[in-house]
């Protein structure tokens, strides 16, 4: 049974015919898909996962990354993923959960993210490259910066945060 076991394994993560290797005869993601395969053996309802593919090239990576997304719809398990790499989190994620200080910052879907983040420290994690001073003037329900650029359309919330109504159409004018 668990030669079985270790055979249908292998050949989930496509590494059946090195079956016999020793692990200094493996490459960097080979060896990733070897810790994929043993941690899958136990068959867990959830798969906790630690910077898995920090350690390997931006190719390997990516290839190795694909494999895993590959194995883990094939199987129907549930994946917490721990990352610094936002390109990563966004890639492979239904939803992320981005810490700030030990605290979960803001979590939603990838989209949700990048495009409503709850605050400067989100948007930064997700990209976000432009932050314009502005003054906010809520009888005006406008957003006016510098040089009289104004983001019209916006709709406020209680807690003091705005968010536009519809795509950004920004209008020059007084």
């Amino acid at each position: 049974e668990t030669a079985q076991r270790v055979a249908a394994l292998l050949k989930l993560v496509r590494l059946e015919e090195f079956g016999a290797r020793r692990p200094a005869q493996l490459s960097g993601g080979q060896k990733q898909r070897v810790a994929l395969a043993r941690a899958l053996a136990r068959r867990p309802s959830l798969l906790l996962l630690d910077e898995p593919f920090s350690a390997l090239d931006r190719n390997l990576r990516e290839d190795t990354r694909a494999e895993f997304m590959r194995i883990q719809r094939a199987l129907g398990i549930a994946s917490i993923l721990v990352t610094h790499d936002q390109e990563e989190a966004l890639a492979m994620a239904d939803r992320v959960g981005v810490m700030q200080a030990g605290q979960l910052a803001q979590v939603g879907t990838p989209e949700a993210l990048y495009e409503r983040p709850a605050s400067r420290f989100v948007a930064e994690f997700m990209g976000v490259e432009n932050f314009l001073p502005a003054v906010v003037r809520e009888r005006e329900m406008q957003r006016h910066l510098p040089h009289q650029l104004r983001l019209p359309h916006i709709a406020w919330h209680r807690a003091g945060r705005c968010r536009p109504d519809r795509p950004r159409n920004q209008s020059m004018g007084g």
